[in-house]
């Protein structure tokens, strides 16, 4: 790939964050936030997808964008109300960038009837008020060719800073914009060259003198400079078409012209003249801005990749360290033991720095499904807005990379089987708009999302039935209530009579199970007919690195998340008690808590431990909020596991969220405490129903 082809690749890849960011804004304007922040967001993100998208030639891009960020600008100005329909209309106008971006990127056709449909709406919404609008500029039309009816002059000196450069602006860029508003004639004025050992390789000499004719006014080309505002020497004056002085007022307000009229005269198009002589005088005075100081770098994602198995290497090589010095050593060396603690100190912020780059907001998935809601509601002839929350918590990129598609499926199973029509709604008392809620939370060393509609619900008497039909389920089954809502993650099943486009092939839930699972997380549903359905997702917060509490019970060790833990204690004189079905219960400051054995549950005999023949208690708490408590032989202490894969290895085990390894190179197993209450719950009605 030559460096051209790599600039094009970090474009697209700006585009696809500016793009996010801009829909995330929209979508809290479309919530009702209406704070002036989000739209000059939204502005800065077209703006700078038009700039990159002219650099590159990529006209029908530079076309939209440009009329999109009028119509951006004429809110910002307050010329143009903020409505619902104007909102509406601009995340309408973000998703058409997006496609015309990867037109753009991929080489191919953009979707032109939806582009010229939000094109027409947008030109329709700035010819409704104040501001001027060129009507032979059409969306999708090369604005650069445009005939245009010239009704003013304009001389404007442009002449950038060193501090432009260093911003990463482009001139070109900006003159291209300015005759992209009339008949323009540009012509460079290079300042004398001074003596080579005076001579500074990065102190910009070019100036550029601009006669434009056109029928725009001067906010209009001030708006075009509005990113190198402080970067540049800017004048801009109108004269009259036979090149008289009309006005000049630089950005002071204070007129030029009249004190030097010599230097204001401009010449008429066609005219040959070396150099169109307009004032200097704009910004004199003026402090120089400071040094543009680099704040961020773009790195590829694989780059971090390597350094976090590097981490994760130095990790194991830190407890394998730890292991191997005894206590004669301890005692005989201090020093090394200061040594081995200032080691896993520096690994620990080591670890943290290098998560904190991978850990991302998880606003850039949710936003895109604002999309998607509004695309397949309309499809399916439906009503419904999205809701957000918690869209600021932050996940490992990893993680948030396969996130889209169950969300996705999740999305359309609401809208599809959940979400009824209008008129529906309508007699059941119910808003003709559905609302579909996006959440997102911190639990402990969990994330967990949740997917929440106010529809139907789930028919269990139809899942039931078509689960029999399909051979998923024997007709004399007698399932619970839950167990029935499970089914619909069963692969095969679906409710759907017909295939269509949006349902019918029975992979969509079962697409989302499996995915969530080989993240090492879990998908759950609660269901409340005529009500609505909340769909949970729980997931690792980190592929990486976990702070674990080690612990050993029938001779395998096993490791426990520490953000699971709340507190330890002996099994010998805890007040336990068992129950009818055969479970056993803690008793904890008044509450109970349901108690399992972590060598009975895999199937291994308890090994005593002589110091506590009766075994510790790990007291926990699951992503639910619910507390669990486990029986162990040992609680060997506290360190910082790898996380490796057990499904990706080996298959799945239930009650187990992976794998890592010791420092005297044994497996440990990582314990899911949810999953092992599930385990326990399962195992308790079976023993009920026999």
């Amino acid at each position: 790939m030559n460096e051209f082809e790599k600039f094009k690749e970090t474009y697209f890849a700006e585009c696809t964050e500016l793009l996010d960011e801009a829909g995330g804004r929209l979508a809290q304007l479309d919530q009702g936030e209406r704070d002036p922040a989000n739209l000059h967001a939204v502005f800065r993100a077209v703006h700078s997808i038009k700039g990159g998208a002219g650099a590159f030639g990529f006209d029908h891009l530079v076309a939209f964008s440009h009329r999109f960020e009028t119509l951006l600008d004429l809110m910002r100005e307050g010329r143009l109300d903020a409505s619902e329909t104007t909102i509406a209309t601009c995340i309408r106008g973000i998703d058409v960038l997006s496609d015309l971006v990867d037109a753009a990127h991929y080489g191919r056709d953009a979707n032109s009837t939806s582009h010229q449909e939000v094109g027409s709406v947008i030109e329709r919404l700035c010819r409704g008020c104040s501001a001027p609008v060129d009507p032979d500029v059409r969306i999708g039309f090369d604005s650069a060719n445009a005939t245009v009816s010239a009704t003013r002059r304009w001389a404007v000196h442009f002449k950038p800073h060193r501090a432009l450069f260093e911003r990463a602006n482009e001139p070109l860029l900006l003159l291209r914009e300015l005759c992209s508003l009339g008949q323009a004639r540009v012509m460079a004025s290079i300042d004398p060259v001074p003596p080579l050992h005076d001579f500074d390789v990065l102190h910009p000499l070019i100036a550029w003198n601009i006669t434009l004719d056109t029928a725009a006014y001067s906010d209009e080309i001030k708006a075009i400079f509005e990113f190198v505002d402080g970067d540049c020497d800017l004048l801009i004056e109108e004269v009259n078409l036979d090149g008289a002085l009309r006005s000049a007022a630089n950005e002071d307000g204070v007129s030029s012209a009249s004190t030097n009229p010599s230097h204001s005269s401009v010449a008429p198009l066609g005219t040959d003249v070396g150099e169109v002589p307009v004032a200097r005088t704009a910004r004199t005075g003026a402090a120089l801005p400071k040094e543009a100081s680099t704040t961020s770098i773009r790195v590829d994602l694989e780059k971090v990749d390597r350094v976090v198995d590097m981490v994760g290497e130095i990790v194991i090589t830190q407890a394998v360290l730890a292991q191997q010095i005894d206590e004669r050593m301890r005692d005989s060396n201090p020093e090394i033991m200061r040594c081995v603690e200032l080691l896993a100190q520096q690994t620990r912020v080591l670890q943290d720095s290098i998560m904190s780059m991978r850990a991302q907001p998880v606003r850039f998935v949710f936003a895109r499904m604002a999309r998607l809601i509004r695309e397949l509601a309309t499809q399916l002839g439906k009503k419904a807005r999205l809701e957000m929350s918690g869209e600021a918590t932050e996940i490992d990129k990893t993680v948030i990379e396969q996130l889209s598609d169950p969300l996705v499926h999740m999305i359309r199973n609401s809208l599809d089987h959940g979400i009824e029509t209008p008129e529906r709604r309508r007699a059941l008392g119910k808003p003709e708009e559905a609302v579909i809620r996006l959440s997102a939370a911190q639990v402990g060393g969990r994330i967990v999302i949740r997917v929440a509609d106010d529809g139907a619900g789930i028919d269990r008497e139809r899942v039931r039935r078509k689960a029999i039909a399909r051979g998923l389920l024997a007709a004399d089954s007698n399932l619970h209530e839950t167990d029935i809502d499970q089914l619909i993650f069963a692969p095969g099943f679906t409710t759907s009579d017909v295939v269509t486009d949006t349902s019918g092939r029975g992979v969509g839930m079962d697409v989302v199970r499996q995915n969530i699972e080989k993240l090492g997380g879990r998908v759950g549903v609660a269901n409340e007919p005529g009500q609505g359905v909340v769909m949970t997702m729980i997931l690792p917060l980190t592929l990486a690195v976990l702070d674990v509490m080690l612990v050993r019970s029938g001779g395998t060790p096993y490791v426990v998340p520490l953000a699971s833990v709340i507190e330890s204690m002996q099994a010998q004189g805890a007040a336990t008690s068992d129950l009818p079905s055969g479970s056993r219960v803690l008793r904890v400051r008044q509450n109970y808590v349901r108690l399992f054995d972590l060598a009975a549950m895999f199937g291994a005999s308890r090994v005593p431990n002589g110091d506590a023949p009766d075994g510790f208690i790990v007291l926990c708490e699951t992503d639910g909020g619910r507390r669990a408590a486990i029986v162990v032989d040992e609680i060997l202490g506290q360190q910082q596991v790898v996380i490796k894969s057990i499904e990706a290895n080996f298959a799945r085990v239930e009650g187990i969220a992976g794998g890592t390894i010791l420092g005297d190179g044994s497996v440990a197993l990582i314990l899911d405490v949810a999953g092992l209450e599930l385990m326990a719950e399962r195992r308790s009605l079976t023993r009920m129903a026999a």
